[in-house]
């Protein structure tokens, strides 16, 4: 036990130090493209200029998502070593998935998300930070695994008497039976589940992170159908 705990630390050590050392080429990536982009803005070739943007854009919002892979790893890490420190405050539901969804797709432009709320308002009480970040795993592993679909990802939000339940679907490959427990499991088991793109460290990250907000993840899912992820969470968080 005190072994395995030792190396515990020490891996948790090692991805804190690969963690941190990712930010500095990182911001100098982004500055640097940053840089080339008001450069360009000054040529006078429009087709080239055109074609630049475009590039120059797609780094950036690479960047940005290798950036927020690396926050989220540092933010499991601290949520599993130590108590996260839960800010709750009044949060309009509906305005808030609209506002994450309007982010969406701002970086998915030709593909977007589906919203399907109801017609009313509710206030919750929730940590408003945590609850972006659960969502924001689940609907980038929506668009990730529904590229080649026809049907855009979708978000529904749905009342009931003691709880809300957000959904994210998508219509993508699929899950199979096999691996459905075994996902939402937070174990080293789940870390080749799918290819090509593995999504275990962000449904460790949503499953841990709903856990801190006393809620529940659940999925359904068929192969070559789609994967519906969904959140149960109280209306006060106590």
């Amino acid at each position: 036990m005190a072994k395995e705990k030792h190396l515990n630390r020490m891996k948790s050590h090692a991805l804190s130090e690969v963690s941190h050392q990712f930010r500095t080429p990182l911001s100098i990536i982004l500055s640097s493209t940053e840089l080339l982009n008001m450069y360009i803005g000054q040529t006078q070739d429009a087709e080239l200029s055109h074609k630049a943007f475009i590039h120059l854009n797609n780094i950036v919002s690479q960047v940005h998502r290798l950036t927020n892979i690396v926050t989220d790893s540092l933010n499991l890490d601290e949520s599993i070593e130590s108590e996260l420190l839960v800010k709750k405050e009044m949060i309009q539901i509906k305005k808030f998935l609209e506002k994450i969804a309007d982010e969406f797709d701002e970086v998915y432009e030709d593909r977007g998300i589906k919203l399907f709320l109801p017609p009313s308002e509710k206030q919750i009480v929730s940590d408003r930070l945590i609850l972006r970040q659960i969502l924001n795993q689940l609907i980038e592993n929506a668009f990730k695994f529904s590229e080649h679909s026809a049907q855009n990802p979708e978000i529904h939000l749905s009342y009931f008497e003691h709880h809300f339940l957000i959904s994210v679907k998508d219509y993508g490959i699929g899950i199979p039976d096999s691996k459905k427990r075994e996902l939402l499991a937070i174990s080293p088991k789940t870390k080749n589940i799918l290819q090509p793109h593995n999504i275990s460290l962000g449904l460790d990250i949503a499953k841990e992170f709903t856990q801190q907000l006393n809620g529940e993840l659940s999925l359904s899912s068929q192969e070559q159908a789609g994967t519906i992820f969904m959140i149960k969470l109280p209306y006060v968080l106590v």
